[in-house]
């Protein structure tokens, strides 16, 4: 994991060796709960919890659509549920399993849903977690305080942070800045 200091904001780029690590080291902690399903917010969850499923030796992931960020640090109002959970929980052993607690807000909505199901246990896991979260999960593998560029969001991190960054200091900065974050020009 790189750590890059633009300006006011740190940014945590990943690669998928970074995220390997942390999957194994909540899986070794998880496996004793042995949950019985994993259930995952869209968009990013399933990449994780698919991850985790591998470690487990589970084959089945189940995913919610949720929507709160637009970019980076900028939310809806209020969480979104565009996909409902359409398989029933009734007694089993639940492991919610996202990237990151940031606000918490996502994760608590999905945490409330889920418990309305019924579910004989109800956990929750993510990779990252953020100091300020409202909802930290029962696992997670490290606290982080900037923004977290994972592998699967390259292109969107890539837009989003030259947006901004070209707003603030023009395009030729922007690219500089881009550019130290390890982040290809293609990917805008």
């Amino acid at each position: 994991m790189k750590l890059v200091r633009l300006l006011d904001q740190r940014y945590f780029v990943l690669n998928w060796k970074d995220v390997e690590r942390a999957v194994k080291a909540i899986g070794l902690q998880i496996e004793e709960f042995a949950p019985t399903k994993l259930v995952a917010p869209l968009r990013w969850g399933p990449i994780v919890a698919s991850l985790l499923s591998d470690f487990l030796g589970m084959r089945e992931v189940y995913t919610i659509g949720v929507r709160f960020y637009r970019c980076i640090a900028e939310r809806e109002k209020e969480v979104k549920i565009y996909q409902p959970l359409v398989v029933s929980l009734k007694g089993e052993r639940v492991l919610i399993v996202d990237d990151v607690s940031d606000t918490g807000e996502t994760l608590s909505k999905v945490h409330a849903i889920l418990q309305a199901k019924k579910p004989r246990m109800l956990k929750s896991a993510t990779l990252h977690i953020k100091p300020w979260t409202k909802f930290v999960p029962d696992y997670y593998y490290k606290k982080l305080d900037g923004w977290i560029c994972y592998p699967w969001a390259r292109h969107e991190d890539a837009r989003n942070i030259f947006s901004k960054l070209k707003k603030e200091h023009g395009s030729m900065k922007a690219k500089r800045m881009l550019r130290k974050l390890g982040f290809s020009l293609k990917l805008l």
